[in-house]
């Protein structure tokens, strides 16, 4: 399972920052991703890094998931505000009374929402709208991206 998380993780960073500049406008290097998976209230922990994300990263995975578990949010989205560091990035869905928490960080926030809904797809064996779904209903904030129909996302 951890592989299969880990190989998740890369293929969809390697995809998105393989995109044309294009299609995919970004002003800065992405080196890599920092990921936490997390049953929350437990000691359930899962981290790994993809490439070589920046020590910011690192801190900004972390910040995401307690962000949204302190304020009771499906989402990190829900308390964006990137003029205060305050990314998207981190989903909590609820399956069959599993709770699982997934947080990313190094790409642009839109691109950690992605990959953490993915990953959550993943573990859950659930098709990823779905996963948005279980988001959704439990107020939390999605991406627009994610439904704009000409997007990479």
């Amino acid at each position: 399972m951890i592989v299969q998380l880990q190989n998740v993780a890369q293929s969809w960073f390697e995809m998105i920052m393989g995109l044309p500049n294009d299609i995919r406008k970004d002003d800065k290097e992405r080196t890599g991703i920092s990921v936490l998976l997390l049953e929350p209230d437990t000691r359930n922990i899962l981290t790994f890094k993809v490439g070589d994300p920046s020590m910011a990263a690192d801190y900004f995975r972390v910040e995401k998931a307690v962000r949204s578990h302190l304020f009771q949010d499906a989402s990190s989205g829900n308390s964006a505000n990137p003029s205060l560091f305050r990314f998207p990035g981190s989903f909590t869905v609820c399956f069959d009374g599993v709770t699982l928490q997934a947080s990313v960080s190094g790409a642009k926030g839109e691109e950690d929402a992605f990959i953490s809904a993915m990953l959550l797809a993943s573990a859950f064996h659930q098709p990823v709208d779905k996963v948005l779904r279980n988001i959704k209903n439990s107020k939390g904030e999605i991406p627009p991206q994610f439904f704009q129909k000409d997007h990479y996302l």
